[in-house]
Protein backbone atom coordinates (compact mmCIF):
# COMPACT_ATOMS: atom_id res chain seq x y z
CA UNK A 1 0.00 0.00 0.00
CA UNK A 2 1.56 3.36 -0.95
CA UNK A 3 0.40 6.18 1.81
CA UNK A 4 0.99 10.03 -0.10
CA UNK A 5 1.05 13.56 2.25
CA UNK A 6 1.09 13.83 5.84
CA UNK A 7 0.71 9.81 6.14
CA UNK A 8 4.20 9.71 4.57
CA UNK A 9 6.97 8.65 7.05
CA UNK A 10 10.57 8.75 5.60
CA UNK A 11 12.79 5.55 6.86
CA UNK A 12 16.20 6.66 8.46
CA UNK A 13 18.64 5.43 5.63
CA UNK A 14 22.68 4.77 5.98
CA UNK A 15 22.81 8.48 5.32
CA UNK A 16 20.37 10.15 7.81
CA UNK A 17 21.97 12.15 10.94
CA UNK A 18 18.56 12.42 12.96
CA UNK A 19 18.70 11.73 16.67
CA UNK A 20 17.13 8.84 16.16
CA UNK A 21 18.97 7.05 13.70
CA UNK A 22 21.57 7.68 15.77
CA UNK A 23 20.43 6.07 19.15
CA UNK A 24 19.24 3.16 16.96
CA UNK A 25 22.58 2.49 15.75
CA UNK A 26 24.43 3.20 19.39
CA UNK A 27 21.90 -0.34 20.21
CA UNK A 28 23.26 -2.43 18.11
CA UNK A 29 26.13 -4.89 19.94
CA UNK A 30 27.73 -7.12 17.44
CA UNK A 31 28.93 -10.27 20.08
CA UNK A 32 32.21 -12.35 18.58
CA UNK A 33 30.43 -15.17 17.91
CA UNK A 34 27.99 -13.12 15.54
CA UNK A 35 31.02 -11.60 14.29
CA UNK A 36 32.43 -15.53 13.78
CA UNK A 37 29.36 -16.47 11.88
CA UNK A 38 28.77 -13.90 9.91
CA UNK A 39 32.19 -14.12 8.91
CA UNK A 40 31.58 -17.33 8.23
CA UNK A 41 28.53 -17.12 5.78
CA UNK A 42 30.30 -14.63 4.23
CA UNK A 43 33.57 -16.42 3.30
CA UNK A 44 30.76 -20.06 2.11
CA UNK A 45 29.20 -17.78 0.25
CA UNK A 46 29.55 -18.05 -3.60
CA UNK A 47 29.64 -14.12 -4.74
CA UNK A 48 30.67 -15.67 -8.72
CA UNK A 49 29.22 -14.30 -12.04
CA UNK A 50 27.99 -17.64 -12.64
CA UNK A 51 26.04 -18.06 -9.30
CA UNK A 52 24.60 -14.78 -9.71
CA UNK A 53 23.50 -16.32 -13.72
CA UNK A 54 21.93 -19.40 -11.36
CA UNK A 55 19.69 -17.35 -9.29
CA UNK A 56 18.79 -14.86 -11.69
CA UNK A 57 17.61 -18.30 -13.96
CA UNK A 58 15.55 -19.75 -10.57
CA UNK A 59 13.44 -16.43 -10.89
CA UNK A 60 13.15 -16.82 -14.31
CA UNK A 61 11.85 -20.38 -14.01
CA UNK A 62 9.81 -19.45 -10.70
CA UNK A 63 7.95 -16.55 -12.68
CA UNK A 64 7.37 -18.92 -15.71
CA UNK A 65 5.97 -21.39 -13.94
CA UNK A 66 3.27 -19.23 -12.27
CA UNK A 67 2.37 -17.75 -15.99
CA UNK A 68 1.42 -21.81 -16.98
CA UNK A 69 0.21 -22.16 -13.23
CA UNK A 70 -2.61 -19.59 -14.01
CA UNK A 71 -2.98 -21.13 -17.34
CA UNK A 72 -3.49 -24.86 -16.31
CA UNK A 73 -6.42 -23.80 -13.56
CA UNK A 74 -8.32 -21.77 -16.65
CA UNK A 75 -7.49 -25.25 -18.25
CA UNK A 76 -8.93 -26.92 -15.63
CA UNK A 77 -12.47 -24.62 -15.50
CA UNK A 78 -13.09 -25.20 -19.40
CA UNK A 79 -12.80 -29.32 -19.08
CA UNK A 80 -15.13 -28.37 -16.31
CA UNK A 81 -17.33 -26.58 -18.42
CA UNK A 82 -16.98 -28.87 -21.26
CA UNK A 83 -18.05 -31.89 -18.80
CA UNK A 84 -21.21 -30.52 -17.67
CA UNK A 85 -22.20 -28.97 -20.77
CA UNK A 86 -24.57 -31.37 -22.50
CA UNK A 87 -23.57 -33.43 -25.58
CA UNK A 88 -26.06 -32.21 -28.12
CA UNK A 89 -24.59 -33.73 -31.11
CA UNK A 90 -24.68 -37.44 -32.40
CA UNK A 91 -21.21 -38.75 -34.67
CA UNK A 92 -23.41 -37.92 -37.92
CA UNK A 93 -23.81 -34.24 -36.67
CA UNK A 94 -27.63 -34.39 -35.51
CA UNK A 95 -29.11 -33.23 -32.25
CA UNK A 96 -29.32 -35.58 -29.75
CA UNK A 97 -32.95 -37.05 -29.24
CA UNK A 98 -32.71 -36.22 -25.67
CA UNK A 99 -31.99 -32.78 -25.95
CA UNK A 100 -32.25 -29.27 -27.93
CA UNK A 101 -30.55 -26.13 -27.90
CA UNK A 102 -32.90 -24.30 -25.97
CA UNK A 103 -31.68 -25.37 -22.69
CA UNK A 104 -34.39 -27.45 -20.94
CA UNK A 105 -36.73 -27.96 -23.42
CA UNK A 106 -36.38 -31.71 -24.65
CA UNK A 107 -37.44 -33.30 -27.57
CA UNK A 108 -37.46 -37.01 -27.39
CA UNK A 109 -36.67 -38.65 -30.81
CA UNK A 110 -37.47 -42.43 -31.15
CA UNK A 111 -34.64 -44.06 -32.31
CA UNK A 112 -35.99 -47.67 -33.16
CA UNK A 113 -33.67 -50.50 -34.66
CA UNK A 114 -35.55 -53.38 -37.07
CA UNK A 115 -34.16 -56.94 -38.06
CA UNK A 116 -34.50 -56.24 -42.17
CA UNK A 117 -35.50 -53.77 -44.40
CA UNK A 118 -38.85 -54.89 -44.80
CA UNK A 119 -39.97 -54.35 -41.00
CA UNK A 120 -38.18 -51.05 -41.63
CA UNK A 121 -40.12 -50.27 -44.86
CA UNK A 122 -43.72 -51.30 -42.76
CA UNK A 123 -42.91 -48.86 -39.88
CA UNK A 124 -41.97 -45.77 -41.82
CA UNK A 125 -44.70 -46.54 -44.03
CA UNK A 126 -42.74 -46.00 -47.49
CA UNK A 127 -40.72 -48.12 -49.53
CA UNK A 128 -36.97 -48.21 -48.30
CA UNK A 129 -34.31 -50.28 -50.45
CA UNK A 130 -31.23 -51.95 -49.51
CA UNK A 131 -28.17 -50.06 -51.09
CA UNK A 132 -26.75 -52.06 -54.39
CA UNK A 133 -22.85 -51.63 -55.77
CA UNK A 134 -21.04 -51.11 -52.48
CA UNK A 135 -17.44 -50.47 -53.15
CA UNK A 136 -16.83 -52.85 -50.15
CA UNK A 137 -18.73 -55.77 -48.45
CA UNK A 138 -20.18 -54.77 -44.65
CA UNK A 139 -19.66 -57.13 -41.97
CA UNK A 140 -22.91 -55.35 -40.13
CA UNK A 141 -26.07 -53.78 -41.64
CA UNK A 142 -28.25 -51.71 -39.19
CA UNK A 143 -31.95 -50.72 -39.96
CA UNK A 144 -33.34 -47.84 -37.65
CA UNK A 145 -36.28 -45.29 -37.60
CA UNK A 146 -35.24 -42.10 -36.31
CA UNK A 147 -38.54 -40.23 -35.38
CA UNK A 148 -41.91 -40.81 -37.12
CA UNK A 149 -40.53 -39.90 -40.89
CA UNK A 150 -36.24 -40.68 -41.65
CA UNK A 151 -35.25 -43.93 -42.30
CA UNK A 152 -31.73 -45.16 -41.73
CA UNK A 153 -29.50 -47.90 -42.89
CA UNK A 154 -25.88 -48.44 -42.34
CA UNK A 155 -23.30 -50.79 -43.35
CA UNK A 156 -20.57 -50.81 -41.75
CA UNK A 157 -16.85 -53.11 -41.88
CA UNK A 158 -13.66 -52.54 -39.28
CA UNK A 159 -12.61 -49.54 -40.94
CA UNK A 160 -14.97 -47.76 -43.08
CA UNK A 161 -18.92 -47.26 -43.03
CA UNK A 162 -21.67 -45.99 -45.48
CA UNK A 163 -25.11 -43.97 -43.83
CA UNK A 164 -28.10 -43.97 -46.09
CA UNK A 165 -31.12 -41.87 -45.67
CA UNK A 166 -34.71 -41.67 -46.59
CA UNK A 167 -37.23 -39.07 -45.19
CA UNK A 168 -40.56 -37.80 -46.24
CA UNK A 169 -40.33 -34.57 -47.93
CA UNK A 170 -37.59 -32.18 -49.20
CA UNK A 171 -35.63 -31.03 -46.61
CA UNK A 172 -32.03 -31.84 -46.00
CA UNK A 173 -31.87 -35.13 -43.42
CA UNK A 174 -28.17 -35.71 -43.83
CA UNK A 175 -27.26 -34.18 -40.19
CA UNK A 176 -24.00 -32.88 -41.21
CA UNK A 177 -23.55 -29.22 -41.27
CA UNK A 178 -19.83 -29.31 -42.15
CA UNK A 179 -18.31 -26.86 -44.40
CA UNK A 180 -17.06 -28.54 -47.28
CA UNK A 181 -14.02 -27.05 -49.99
CA UNK A 182 -15.70 -28.89 -52.77
CA UNK A 183 -19.41 -29.16 -53.51
CA UNK A 184 -20.54 -30.01 -57.27
CA UNK A 185 -23.91 -30.94 -58.69
CA UNK A 186 -24.18 -34.35 -60.95
CA UNK A 187 -27.39 -35.17 -62.56
CA UNK A 188 -28.55 -38.66 -61.81
CA UNK A 189 -31.43 -39.56 -63.96
CA UNK A 190 -33.79 -37.39 -63.44
CA UNK A 191 -32.17 -36.14 -59.90
CA UNK A 192 -29.95 -33.36 -59.04
CA UNK A 193 -27.54 -34.90 -56.58
CA UNK A 194 -25.33 -32.63 -54.81
CA UNK A 195 -22.11 -33.88 -53.55
CA UNK A 196 -19.91 -32.52 -51.24
CA UNK A 197 -15.83 -32.90 -50.20
CA UNK A 198 -12.30 -31.76 -51.08
CA UNK A 199 -9.90 -32.93 -53.38
CA UNK A 200 -9.34 -35.76 -51.72
CA UNK A 201 -12.49 -37.15 -53.01
CA UNK A 202 -16.50 -36.82 -52.05
CA UNK A 203 -17.86 -37.89 -48.34
CA UNK A 204 -21.45 -36.75 -49.07
CA UNK A 205 -24.35 -36.95 -51.37
CA UNK A 206 -28.12 -35.03 -50.37
CA UNK A 207 -30.35 -35.07 -53.26
CA UNK A 208 -34.70 -35.01 -53.55
CA UNK A 209 -37.26 -36.34 -55.95
CA UNK A 210 -39.86 -33.83 -55.11
CA UNK A 211 -41.34 -36.18 -52.39
CA UNK A 212 -38.77 -37.71 -50.41
CA UNK A 213 -34.76 -36.76 -49.45
CA UNK A 214 -32.18 -38.72 -49.51
CA UNK A 215 -28.53 -38.67 -47.94
CA UNK A 216 -25.72 -40.80 -48.43
CA UNK A 217 -22.52 -40.57 -46.56
CA UNK A 218 -18.75 -42.16 -46.61
CA UNK A 219 -16.75 -41.97 -43.58
CA UNK A 220 -13.92 -41.94 -45.65
CA UNK A 221 -13.60 -40.01 -49.48
CA UNK A 222 -14.63 -41.46 -52.24
CA UNK A 223 -13.55 -40.59 -56.03
CA UNK A 224 -16.07 -39.31 -58.40
CA UNK A 225 -16.09 -42.49 -60.38
CA UNK A 226 -17.09 -44.18 -57.51
CA UNK A 227 -19.98 -41.96 -56.36
CA UNK A 228 -21.58 -42.35 -59.98
CA UNK A 229 -21.82 -45.96 -60.18
CA UNK A 230 -23.18 -46.04 -56.72
CA UNK A 231 -25.79 -43.37 -57.66
CA UNK A 232 -26.80 -44.51 -61.26
CA UNK A 233 -26.87 -48.13 -59.13
CA UNK A 234 -29.88 -46.83 -56.98
CA UNK A 235 -31.41 -43.67 -58.02
CA UNK A 236 -34.57 -44.90 -59.82
CA UNK A 237 -35.55 -42.78 -62.52
CA UNK A 238 -39.64 -41.35 -62.24
CA UNK A 239 -40.65 -43.21 -64.93
CA UNK A 240 -39.47 -46.60 -63.22
CA UNK A 241 -41.21 -45.79 -59.77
Amino acid sequence: MILSGEHTKKLPTAGSTGAPYREMMERIEITPEMRARILEHVQQADLSPDQAAREQKKVTIFAGRRKYVGMAAGLVVLIAACAVMPAVLTKNGDQNPDQTPEGNTQAVWDYQEYDSVQALSAQMGYEVSDLKGLPFEPQTVVYASIGTDLAQIEYETDDRSVCYRKSSGTEENSGDYNQYEKIDTVSVGDAQVELRGSKDGYVLAVWTDGVYAYSLSFSQAQPEDVWMQLLETNITPDEEK
